[in-house]
């Protein structure tokens, strides 16, 4: 099965579940927002990695952020 295919498999099984639950007043396009927040893609993984290993770096030298 291809990674697409995994993906849509996911989202229909998301849907589902929500729909079955308490909500079932979502639209397409909420859900798919809630199933993307849930389920971030591999680049949105990295870029957070990237920046929370970022953030430590700062720290370590010395970077205590703004008050």
């Amino acid at each position: 099965m291809t990674k697409t295919a995994q993906e849509l498999e996911s989202f229909t099984q998301f849907v589902r579940m929500r729909l079955s639950s308490k909500d079932s007043e979502l639209s397409l396009d909420e859900l798919f927002d809630l199933w993307r927040i849930e389920n971030p893609s591999d680049s949105e993984d990295a870029a957070d990695l990237a920046a929370i290993a970022g953030a430590v770096d700062a720290f370590r030298n010395g970077d205590r952020g703004r008050p």
